[in-house]
């Protein structure tokens, strides 16, 4: 058999006594667990029996007046388990005693103002409204005071409710001549405002006849000052003419310049121009011009720095040219003025092995701005009578 300790005594003081305990398994809840007053284990095997409880339904129908009521278990019962309360809804159309009951009979009307005192109105409700005259506007004009007056509108109208809407009434016409007074006078030219004046007053004026001045000659020039004095207003415009002023081409000109060459001059500012240029035989200049080109197609040479178109002129070659082993050429041209710009008379020659050809035909000159042209027709370019390369001497004569 097992041993049991009910009873622990150390050193003479108790620790654990059992002794006095009355646990059984019959009063021990079961599950539960303990030890003896033997000190041997007990397991609890009691299960006690449970409460008798009852479930309760209850309606209400709401009321004004408060419900009270007191829910209890019912005979054979150890309590309540469960209550359910239904109350039942008002109903939508319910009103009240305490809500006071309201119908047309209590709407009262103040002008434009209907007051419907508080409650309850089961029907429609309504107050009829006095009805109301719209008048006709009319309008006032005052006294006119610094160049304006006022025009004051008004209507009557009877008390009541009116449909609204526009009533016209009779205009009132302001014109300008009413607002306007005095003479506005005009002392100086521009826009002015007339704004506040019924007549404006504008003074003649005199259109002075005006004059001019002739300077002081200076370069060759000279100015000439116009000038006019007018009296103050209105003047009708048009045009006045004064005693002319005549400049003469002597007052502008002066000095004197000689030219001892052929040409065009400006003598625009001179007042006298003396020509020391020779006449008749004249001087011989002599001008020499060399051409580097050796391309057969050569057709034309020019003696360029010339003061003047020559009288006459005589142009040759300065050597033999050799066109080819069989062939060699001379060039020589002789002409002569006949009187007019650009007009010679005389001719071109040319020696071929020793004789002297007149290709005079096939050859021309011009002159232009000091420049002497002598060309050959593009047909001789390749037969002999083009230019080739070589020295050429002009000889001109004025």
């Amino acid at each position: 058999m097992p041993q049991y300790i009910s009873k622990l005594i150390l050193n003479g003081v108790t620790q654990i006594d059992l002794t006095q305990d009355s646990v059984a398994a019959n009063n021990l809840l079961s599950g539960e667990s303990a030890h003896g007053a033997d000190g041997a284990p007990v397991s609890g095997n009691y299960t006690p029996a449970g409460p008798s409880l009852q479930t309760v339904s209850k309606t209400y129908t709401p009321t004004e007046s408060q419900q009270t009521e007191q829910i209890v278990p019912g005979q054979g019962y150890d309590g309540l388990d469960e209550v359910d309360v239904t109350v039942n809804a008002i109903p939508s159309n319910y009103v009240g005693t305490g809500v006071a009951r309201k119908s047309s009979n209590d709407l009262t009307a103040n002008g434009a103002t209907v007051t419907a005192p508080a409650g309850y109105y089961e029907n429609a409700a309504s107050k009829a409204v006095a009805s109301g005259t719209e008048g006709t506007p009319s309008a006032t004009k005052g006294t006119v005071s610094n160049n304006s007056v006022t025009v004051t509108p008004s209507v009557t109208n009877t008390a009541g409710y009116i449909a609204g809407g526009t009533h016209t009434g009779t205009g009132v016409s302001v014109s300008a001549s009413e607002l306007v007074s005095g003479t506005y006078n005009v002392t100086s030219s521009g826009t002015k405002d007339v704004t506040n004046y019924a007549s404006a007053s504008v003074p003649a004026g005199t259109a002075g006849t005006p004059t001019a001045s002739k300077g002081t000659v200076s370069n060759h020039s000279v100015s000439i000052t116009p000038s006019v004095t007018n009296a103050a207003g209105y003047i009708s415009g048009g045009t006045k003419t004064g005693t002319a002023v005549t400049v003469s081409a002597s007052e502008l000109v002066s000095g004197s310049e000689t030219k001892t060459a052929n040409g065009t001059y400006d003598v625009t500012n001179l007042a006298e121009l003396v020509v020391d240029v020779p006449t008749g035989g004249g001087s011989v200049n002599v001008g020499t011009k060399t051409i580097t080109n050796s391309s057969a197609s050569n057709t034309s040479i020019s003696f360029t720095g010339l003061s003047g178109e020559p009288k006459a002129f005589f142009v040759r070659c300065t050597a033999q040219l050799t066109r080819s082993s069989s062939s060699s050429y001379y060039y020589v041209t002789d002409m002569r003025w006949n009187g007019s710009s650009g007009n010679h008379n005389g001719n071109y020659w040319r020696m071929s092995n020793g004789t002297f050809y007149n290709d005079t035909s096939h050859y021309s000159h011009t002159y232009s701005n000091g420049t002497l042209t002598i060309s050959s027709s593009g047909s001789r370019s390749a037969a002999g009578g083009s230019f080739y390369n070589g020295g050429y001497e002009l000889v001109y004569v004025y």
